[in-house]
């Protein structure tokens, strides 16, 4: 169990807050099961929320040693039926990814490119009688007060 220094644990505190309990122990207590979910959790985690059932708080904090021991994490918090622990992951040496260069499909010429087509229900290049959708009518383009 590493002790860590009052800033951390209250960063952690902060962190954990809007953490949901992965774990929850019932009436069967540290089972080998919950203990090998709490390994679990913090693999994939590091700071996990653990809910305990039991209504006794010595019995919760015994509990909470016991867990800290055996999966080597620290404890953060115990409130009430809550309990917040940490284990710092070992970090992993970061492998350089090498870059493929990419292949892009040749294109064909008997494909019919998007703009040659057109898109449905555009009115680009359509007509109407002698003038062209877009472009405004002769009347459009005069005053309201001076239309006929």
């Amino acid at each position: 169990m590493k002790q860590l220094n009052a800033a951390k644990r209250t960063a952690l505190r902060a962190r954990a807050h809007p953490l949901k309990p992965v774990v929850m122990i019932g009436a069967g207590g540290l089972t080998p099961g919950v203990l090998l979910e709490i390994e679990t959790s913090l693999k994939a985690h590091e700071l996990i929320k653990i809910r305990v059932g039991e209504p006794d708080h010595a019995e919760r904090e015994t509990m909470c040693t016991a867990i800290c021991a055996n999966a080597g994490a620290s404890p953060i918090q115990h409130i009430g039926k809550v309990l917040v622990i940490y284990r710092e992951n070992p970090k992993e040496e970061t492998r350089v990814a090498i870059r493929k260069p990419s292949v892009k499909p040749e294109k064909t010429k008997d494909r019919p490119t998007r703009k040659s087509e057109g898109r449905p229900g555009s009115r680009s290049g359509k007509t109407r009688g002698k003038q062209q959708y877009g472009a405004a009518s002769e009347s459009a383009r005069r005053p309201r007060s001076t239309r006929r």
